[in-house]
């Protein structure tokens, strides 16, 4: 299972929408600037609070989790990989939250950080120390912690091959035998990459049922991206040349005091684009929608 696919299902999702794109984008359009900047509004509204959902079922179903597979680890964890991804796996399945989590990984991690192992495979987190790459994760073993959260590169974590990602990553202490010292840490979350191709998916059935009830043969075209520290992150389909000029025009900054909507010129067509924060995702990373109509 590669890292996006719980979002997509699988290669096939990833090429259907790249096809998709290159048949959307070919024709020439006339100056729809500001009908795409409506749309793009309009995306933004309906896939941004999916972001705030999906944090917060992290948030409240990783202590559960945690106390979960506290219950059903063996003395040793590490001494029996198969029945510990079990245990992740039957962990994951019976706590609500979890199940529907957007997270591309769960793993477990001795208190040093190392990975003993994770719920899919192939499992390419399993010995890597995790801690080093997100040392404040280290926090979720005190006391009190809860849940801790990170953003960073790690490239086990990625959800592309190649190219610019980052990580959102939440850890919880995983408690010892009557409320003992931690035994390691439960781990999860979502590369960039992969968290928006499942956001712009959401954004085009938005889009595509809105056509629908104003009764419209065509839907306009949507990317979704992730922006943060300057560096612009989309779904592995999407085109660079998108990102590039996103960076240029710094949405982070134009979006720091609310919804910021605006129109951008990319390769001789124009988009509507809407940009809003995410704290959830980490300091100044922000939602952009980018919409042309055709």
């Amino acid at each position: 299972m590669t890292l996006f696919s719980r979002f997509s299902g699988g290669a096939s999702a990833v090429t259907f929408a790249l096809i998709s794109s290159v048949v959307l984008v070919a024709p020439a359009c006339s100056d729809g600037g500001v009908e795409s900047e409506g749309h793009a509004v309009y995306a933004l509204s309906q896939i941004a609070p999916l972001v705030t959902r999906d944090v917060e079922q992290v948030r409240k179903g990783l202590p559960d989790g945690a106390k979960l597979l506290a219950k059903h680890l063996a003395d040793d964890p590490g001494a029996d990989p198969a029945e510990l991804q079990r245990r992740i796996k039957s962990t994951r399945a019976n706590v609500e939250l979890l199940s529907v989590s957007k997270g591309t990984f769960f793993s477990f991690t001795t208190t040093d950080g190392v990975v003993l192992r994770s719920e899919a495979d192939p499992d390419r987190l399993v010995e890597k120390n995790v801690l080093a790459k997100f040392p404040g994760l280290a926090k979720a073993l005190s006391e009190g912690a809860g849940v801790v959260e990170a953003t960073g590169e790690m490239d086990e974590m990625r959800g592309v091959r190649t190219g610019p990602d980052l990580t959102w990553v939440a850890a919880h202490s995983v408690p010892g035998k009557d409320g003992g010292a931690p035994r390691g840490l439960f781990v999860t979350g979502w590369s960039y990459r992969a968290y928006a191709f499942y956001l712009e998916e959401a954004a085009r059935r938005a889009l595509a049922e809105e056509a629908k009830k104003q009764e419209k043969t065509r839907t306009p075209l949507v990317y979704v991206y992730l922006a943060r520290g300057g560096t612009v992150y989309g779904a592995p389909v999407s085109p660079e040349v998108n990102a590039e000029a996103i960076g240029k025009h710094d949405v982070a900054a134009k979006a720091k005091d609310g919804v910021y909507r605006g129109q951008i010129e990319i390769t001789d067509r124009k988009f509507g684009l809407a940009a809003q924060r995410l704290p959830e995702l980490g300091e100044d990373a922000t939602l952009v929608t980018l919409v042309t109509v055709y």
